[in-house]
């Protein structure tokens, strides 16, 4: 026996469904009809008219920031959702938006509308309810191309180096997170003779920061994102001192790629914890600066990190 109650009256949470939709769904496969209505679901369904969705919340559902599941998704396996997305976008029912490098790109689906005008009619709020990046959808049966950006660190091949800057406290910081994870994973970078130096990490981080215009809250997600992800599918490999600088773009879009495939919401604003962050709390604990392993470990666990990150001669005295 289900337990589906029945339908509530359409009087709220509902969107209309054009009558073209019956006339074309007899013709459909299982997998195509799914991931159309599912794509329908969350564009029409939030009255928007492209949306990002990835392959992990095709089967398993889309979540809030707060981890609570909006739905189960499609219930179908991942091929199938493959083949269904390949026949609805071949059919002309769907139409995708890729970003990114290829091997890297995120992916944006949204309904195939027969004119421009009829998007300006259905969605009355406008532009602002698309992506930045997406302005309007393309007219039936035209495909988008994605754009193949100019890989970044290319011209530093052609003899090129970046400008010089002067790092900055947040910099430092930084360099000391982005060097101190590689001590833990026993890189070469940081072990034997040729061991690079803090100031060279955090040039590259000023050089980021600077040169390539990227926002300090994006430069802490990726590398806090590293902490925990260095030997992950998708991680770049950091095997030159300057190879987060020159490699930032793969560096950007792998976390990118992680975040979508575990149906995770980017959130650049999180940051990472400062070893002073933990020295603050001691402080809040009435520890002053008489404190041992064990008070260490439990500020840092009041900071949501785990025990042990730290040991007592990485505190500030």
């Amino acid at each position: 026996m289900s337990d589906f109650q029945g339908f509530r009256y359409p009087s709220s949470n509902f969107f209309r469904l054009p009558n073209e939709w019956f006339d074309i769904t007899h013709n459909m496969t299982l997998a195509e009809l799914k991931v159309v209505e599912y794509v329908l679901r969350h564009t029409w369904g939030f009255q928007e008219n492209i949306k990002r969705i990835s392959l992990v919340e095709f089967e398993n559902g889309r979540k809030t920031r707060e981890g609570e599941h909006l739905d189960h998704g499609t219930g179908l396996s991942r091929p199938s959702i493959r083949k269904g997305l390949q026949l609805a976008v071949e059919h002309g029912f769907l139409v995708v938006h890729k970003e990114g490098d290829p091997g890297r790109q995120r992916h944006l689906y949204g309904p195939n509308m027969n004119e421009e005008e009829g998007v300006k009619n259905l969605y009355s709020a406008g532009k602002e309810n698309c992506p930045p990046q997406v302005n309007k959808l393309p007219t039936l049966g035209k495909k988008i191309t994605p754009v193949h950006r100019k890989k970044p660190g290319k011209e530093r091949c052609r003899g090129k180096t970046p400008t010089t800057f002067t790092s900055s406290e947040f910099d430092e910081r930084a360099a000391a997170h982005l060097r101190a994870l590689l001590v833990k994973h026993g890189s070469d970078l940081v072990n034997g003779v040729n061991r690079t130096k803090l100031t060279t990490f955090a040039k590259s981080i000023t050089n980021i920061r600077l040169e390539r215009k990227v926002p300090e809250d994006e430069i802490k997600a990726v590398i806090k994102w590293l902490e925990q992800n260095y030997d992950g599918t998708y991680t770049p490999k950091l095997r030159k001192a300057d190879d987060l600088y020159s490699n930032w773009g793969r560096f950007r879009d792998a976390r990118i790629r992680w975040l979508a495939d575990n149906g995770f919401e980017d959130d650049p604003a999180s940051g990472i914890t400062d070893v002073n962050d933990v020295f603050n709390e001691l402080q809040v604990m009435g520890c002053s600066l008489d404190f041992d392993q064990e008070d260490v470990d439990d500020a840092s666990l009041s900071l949501g990190i785990p025990a042990g990150t730290f040991a007592v001669e990485d505190i500030p005295a």
